[in-house]
């Protein structure tokens, strides 16, 4: 009688533990979809300020694409999208978001496009800024980035210029890359330079570029 009521008892603990099993099992299945919902609620909330953007632009000058590649040792300076060549991208062409500037098409194949972000340190000496204050625009040019902050640094203003914190910062059309009016971030705090003579501004980035997903390519009027 002993040996059967530990043998009964045995079988009982192997059909509770297999019972145990196969309910982490279910958690695990449970936390898995969990993180996937999370995911697509995701995606479908950059879709819809996407299609949001896509109201704005002209039908004529604009072409949405996928963000489906990204280097680990270069996450701020490139991605990969899903249209080339044979969707009418050409090389330095402007991407954007529904947040803003994004970058700039460096390279094209057929499929295919890498897209140069502006968070990269290449990019920076290339872009030309407008700062709004109350009465008129003042002009710098973005020195650097920190991702840890996603911040940009821009030099080179007047420092009796009045700056206020949230000021918007857009783009200026110089360059004949980026086209003018496109937002960058808005200004996020500001210091004098070493020698006391001009501003240095501090702009916050409307664009996370730590989460890229889709973005849209501003084609220009020579390759409607």
């Amino acid at each position: 009688n002993f040996l059967k009521e530990k043998i009964v008892e045995a079988r009982e603990k192997d059909e509770i533990y297999e019972k145990y099993k196969e309910l982490k099992n279910k958690e695990q299945n449970i936390n898995n979809l969990e993180a996937q919902i999370d995911n697509l609620e995701e995606e479908v909330s950059d879709l819809k300020k996407q299609l949001k953007l896509n109201h704005v632009l002209s039908e004529k000058f604009y072409l949405n694409a996928t963000v489906i590649n990204r280097n680990m040792g270069y996450w701020y300076d490139e991605v990969t999208i899903d249209k080339g060549s044979k969707n009418g991208i050409k090389k330095n062409m402007a991407v954007i978001n529904s947040d803003g500037l994004v970058g700039k098409i460096s390279k094209v194949s057929n499929h295919s496009s890498k897209v140069k972000l502006i968070s990269s340190e290449s990019s920076l000496d290339k872009i030309s800024v407008k700062i709004k204050t109350q009465n008129k625009y003042v002009y710098g040019l973005i020195s650097g980035y920190t991702d840890e902050t996603n911040t940009f640094i821009v030099e080179g203003i007047s420092e009796n210029t009045e700056i206020q914190k949230g000021a918007a910062v857009v783009t200026t059309g110089m360059g004949d890359i980026f086209p003018s009016g496109i937002i960058v971030g808005t200004v996020e705090n500001f210091t004098k330079d070493n020698f006391d003579l001009t501003k240095v501004v501090e702009v916050k980035s409307s664009v996370n570029f730590g989460k890229l997903n889709y973005v849209t390519v501003l084609k220009r009027e020579d390759s409607k």
